[in-house]
């Protein structure tokens, strides 16, 4: 091939770029821009040499990615055409403002004319079969510019202007898909149907594109640096429809299919876990950023490997069954629950304890309260109910044996978190021995308040399911303990028992869950030897007020009802119990119980709970007295009596007790 100058400017010139993947522009200066788009070079930079200046069809400038485009030789009538609507596109614009932060409309409209006039003046040459006298005279005295298009075909007199808006913000290090080839070492060869171009050291695209041209000549040049092989091409073929395609013939794009199972997603997770000890939900997060930012910066060929990926990260991804003994959590929760029946052991044949063991008994709690929290609890679930859930019984019975509450206290940690993740190892702690061992170590220690609340809050999360304590429990459970409680509520020593009362109170609410029977009710039976519970009234008061359940801890289980509003229905089953409300009290709960009926649909069963709480308080105070919001009463009971719904049966039995009950209240 010629090195003239003239033949150098029109091989440049008949140069695009096509893209060859969609891209989304997220750094300051690059554009975005959908697969099968078109652009101009318009400068390249050593720099930054992964990035390329070009112009878009409507006439945007900014920087691309030089491995998602690929260099195509086309018709120079098409490229005239390109910079046409370009430039029309430009000038729909009034105000010379900057484009993309780089350079002046007004000067890319120069530049882009220029760049036309030039392409005409090669086009009419070629037409003519030679150089026309009138054209070069013109471009001799500078009518028309056709300097040198370096660095990606920026005329002379914007180029300085142009790359000191070169923007350091665009990564230097966007890796290339030729980036594993060697363009000094490599062989490119030329067959009949392919036109190659070498590469130059800065050149990072990939350059090779089918023709419909033939080759006429093949010159093959060998040093001892690069083996280049440079193919002449005949003039290619006037193009039908320069406005939109180049002649050119393209290559068929492979699709990946690639599919990716959960435990291998999942073995990911498990590493992250293990090397950052965050939490599953956390890891779970964690792959999700860091895929979402890959995905940002990565070709979209690489990146049809991270869709399946993601794809199992939609929700938090559980362990697959055959990998639930196999995770590092597994192995760890095996190694913890052996060691700590060890120490039970040992306990049980001593019978004293070797304190020179409590540093390690504590650190291997400490660990396991931490997984049963971190961990994904599909692993605990499956490790803790290993031998029918030996590992929580031998827990219980060395808490039993155990004296240090440093070791207890951990203990009663970790009982916690089993709690939270299985109902079933909630089942079985109030089976065990647990719950009286916790209430005589509250009643041994009447004045330890770290202690009544930790063992406050293991007893509330252990009655919260609302199951009965098995008999032999109840034998031993009489009033006096919730005497106990109550005095500490309503005569707290000193300021930190006011930091418990909330726990306390919980603690009531729960144990009264598994009290059907009015007749043998516990905590009724204590609260009638009061004379004053103001503390107490005064906090349910206001959890009812806020339709707040402090009982419902757990995610797997909820109250059989809730434990505010039974309380009170309990409480106001008995005139005396209901006595410990003030009548304000009582207008206070009225007040609630119609804002609740005026507010829940047919079908709710805690709509019967408030109609049956509002009988007690008609029965067991003096409401037929004030009568306080009487007529809402009534409108409501009529409301329900008029719904025509099967759901609504047994809401209406009530309302039409409570109406037969009272009607000197209700019929008059």
């Amino acid at each position: 091939m010629g090195d003239s100058k003239e033949d150098f400017i029109g091989e440049e010139n008949y140069e695009m770029l096509k893209s060859l993947y969609d891209f989304k522009a997220v750094y300051p200066k690059t554009i975005s821009f959908d697969e099968g788009e078109f652009f101009i070079m318009h400068q390249t930079s050593t720099r930054q040499r992964n990035w390329w200046q070009v112009v878009s069809m409507k006439g945007n400038i900014g920087f691309v990615p030089s491995n998602y485009v690929m260099k195509l030789k086309v018709e120079p009538s098409f490229i005239v055409g390109f910079l046409e609507s370009s430039i029309e596109s430009l000038k729909l614009t009034s105000e010379n403002d900057e484009i993309n932060g780089i350079i002046l409309r007004d000067d890319l409209i120069k530049s882009l004319e220029q760049r036309k006039s030039h392409l005409e003046y090669l086009i009419e040459a070629k037409e003519n079969g030679e150089r026309n006298p009138k054209v070069d005279k013109k471009i001799a005295n500078g009518n028309i510019k056709s300097a040198t298009y370096n660095d990606g075909n920026l005329s002379d007199d914007l180029r300085n202007d142009v790359r000191h808006k070169l923007p350091d913000e665009v990564p230097s290090n966007a890796k290339t898909q030729n980036s594993k080839e060697n363009p000094q070492k490599s062989t490119l060869q030329a067959t009949p149907s392919e036109q190659i171009v070498s590469p130059s050291p800065h050149d990072n695209s990939i350059m090779s594109e089918a023709s419909e041209a033939n080759t006429t000549t093949t010159t093959t040049t060998t040093t001892s640096d690069e083996i280049t092989t440079i193919s002449k091409l005949d003039k290619p073929k006037k193009q039908k429809t320069p406005e939109i395609e180049a002649d050119i013939k393209e290559e068929p794009k492979e699709t990946l299919s690639v599919e990716v199972e959960a435990p291998e997603v999942y073995a990911i997770l498990d590493a992250i876990r293990k090397n950052t000890n965050l939490s599953h939900d956390m890891s779970c997060s964690v792959l999700r950023v860091v895929l979402s930012e890959l995905e940002a910066i990565l070709p979209s060929s690489i990146t049809s490997y991270l869709e399946p990926i993601a794809a199992h990260l939609a929700a938090n991804l559980p362990a697959p069954d055959n990998m639930l003994g196999q995770t590092h959590d597994a192995q760890r929760l095996r190694i913890i629950f052996s060691e700590l029946a060890d120490y039970k052991n040992d306990s049980q044949q001593r019978s004293w304890m070797l304190y020179e063991d409590e540093a390690d008994i504590r650190r291997y709690l400490s660990e396991l309260v931490t997984i049963l929290t971190d961990a994904d609890p599909k692993i605990c679930r499956h490790e803790m109910s290993s031998d029918q859930y030996q590992a929580i019984t031998n827990l219980v019975q060395y808490y039993q044996m155990e004296t240090r509450w440093s070791i207890r206290k951990l203990l009663l940690k970790a009982f916690t978190a089993m709690s939270h993740l299985d109902y079933i190892a909630v089942d079985i702690l109030l089976n065990s021995v647990l719950p009286m061992e916790l209430i005589q170590d509250m009643l041994s220690n009447p004045k330890n308040v770290d202690l009544l609340q930790s063992l406050a809050n293991m007893l509330t999360i252990i009655f919260s399911i609302g199951r009965k304590l098995p008999v032999n429990h109840q034998e031993h459970l009489r009033s006096e303990f919730i005497s106990f409680i109550i005095n500490l509520i309503e005569n707290p020593v000193d300021m930190e028992f006011q930091e418990i009362m909330d726990d306390l109170i919980y603690l009531i609410l729960s144990f009264n869950l598994q009290f059907t029977d009015a007749d043998d009710n516990v905590v009724i039976e204590a609260m009638q030897q009061l004379q004053c519970a103001k503390n107490f009234t005064e906090k349910i008061l206001l959890l009812i007020n806020r339709e707040s359940d402090p009982v419902a801890l757990l995610k797997h289980t909820q109250p059989p009802i809730n434990s505010v509003v039974k309380m009170f229905i309990d409480m106001y089953n008995l005139p005396v119990t209901a006595a410990l409300f003030y009548t304000n009290d009582n207008k206070v709960l009225i007040d609630i119980i119609v804002r609740q009926l005026s507010d829940l649909p047919a079908g709710e069963m805690i709509r019967r709970h408030y109609l049956e709480l509002a009988r007690r308080i008609i029965r067991n105070t003096n409401y037929s007295e004030q009568q306080h919001r009487k007529q809402e009463l009534l409108k409501i009971f009529t409301r329900i009596f008029c719904e025509d719904t099967e759901i609504s049966g047994g809401d209406q039995q009530v309302c039409r007790e409570i109406a037969n009950e009272f009607p000197q209240i209700f019929k008059a």
